[in-house]
């Protein structure tokens, strides 16, 4: 018998170590924006289940390796397509926010009032979405979404506590960094 389990374990190791070495290293995919900051991107297509839980635009997460902060250090990235529109407005905000999160009159999340505001890709939408669970791990999400090269795109910060003025500033400024 166990020469029987021994001669399967090795079979198997051997099938295995063939299949690896045919596999040809996969070159990651390219990050769909750029930033003057130093990012990361793990892209959804190539990590296996990093969009469970997701929705469809959801395109994968950046980090930002010099950033000190651990919630500002890692951010969710969403790219939507069949976007007509490309001014940014309380309407497209509010539809782009209903994207990612799923209906907002039905979420269990709250969603306070969306600000507009000018940053060097044009009309630029923040949004502060708060978990009313006093449990929940993300209290609050800070949301920002915009047009980078023309392109409909949302980054989403997942916050361990309530942001300040300082986060909501660190946030609009790695917004300006993008390109």
């Amino acid at each position: 018998m166990k020469k029987v389990i021994s001669f399967f374990m090795i079979g198997s190791f051997a099938m295995l170590s063939s299949s690896m070495a045919e596999t040809p290293e996969k070159t990651p995919t390219p990050s769909p924006i750029k930033s003057k900051e130093a990012i990361d991107f793990l892209s959804k297509s190539d990590q296996t289940m990093l969009d469970i839980g997701k929705v469809d635009d959801f395109a994968g997460i950046i980090t930002r390796p010099g950033e000190n902060s651990k919630d500002l250090r890692t951010v969710d990235l969403y790219t939507f397509k069949g976007i007509e529109n490309l001014s940014m407005d309380k309407e497209l905000c509010e539809k782009l926010l209903a994207r990612i999160f799923g209906p907002l009159k039905e979420s269990s999340l709250k969603f306070h009032e969306t600000e507009i505001f000018t940053s060097h890709t044009g009309k630029t939408c923040e949004a502060q979405v708060d978990d009313p669970d006093k449990a929940g791990k993300i209290p609050e999400r800070r949301v920002v979404l915009g047009f980078v090269n023309a392109k409909p795109v949302g980054l989403v910060f997942r916050l361990s506590k309530k942001s300040d003025k300082t986060v909501k500033n660190n946030i609009r400024d790695f917004w300006g960094t993008l390109r």
